[in-house]
């Protein structure tokens, strides 16, 4: 087993039917994507792990007004994503620092008082899964 991954990731991975990659556009956490999708496909070889990719979920993006990465890194990152061949989603979660003063108010997405921004992402994030798992259920019959 990979060091960061426990029995019970692995199956909960084992378990799934499809699997949703979220990652934030950071050198360190897009390599990590790749490390953490390598293992996978390892244990597809295996046949522990059957579920696809449904996608790849691009989180605590510090977005600019216009909704493009205000810094260079998230830029680079966010192309390599891109550039990757990876499926992606089309929603970017994006950051925001008042998200983390939230959790310490045991508030959660869509709570009164909570970030409207984020929430609306992971609104329009669960439509596209929705939408996806529906056509893949309609391709399987």
């Amino acid at each position: 087993l990979a060091p960061s991954l426990s029995l019970v990731t692995l199956a909960a991975l084992a378990a799934a039917t499809d699997l949703i990659a979220p990652v934030n556009p950071e050198r360190l956490a897009v390599n990590g994507l790749g490390t953490f999708l390598g293992w996978v496909d390892d244990f597809r070889r295996e046949d522990v792990i059957t579920a696809p990719l449904l996608g790849v979920l691009i989180t605590k993006a510090d977005l600019g007004a216009d909704g493009q990465p205000r810094t260079r890194v998230g830029r680079e990152s966010l192309e390599a994503l891109q550039a990757s061949g990876l499926p992606l989603f089309k929603t970017i979660v994006p950051r925001r620092v008042g998200v983390e003063d939230q959790v310490g108010d045991r508030l959660v997405v869509g709570d009164r008082g909570a970030a409207p921004a984020v929430f609306q992402a992971y609104e329009q994030f669960v439509g596209e899964v929705l939408t996806l798992t529906k056509q893949e259920a309609s391709h399987a019959r």
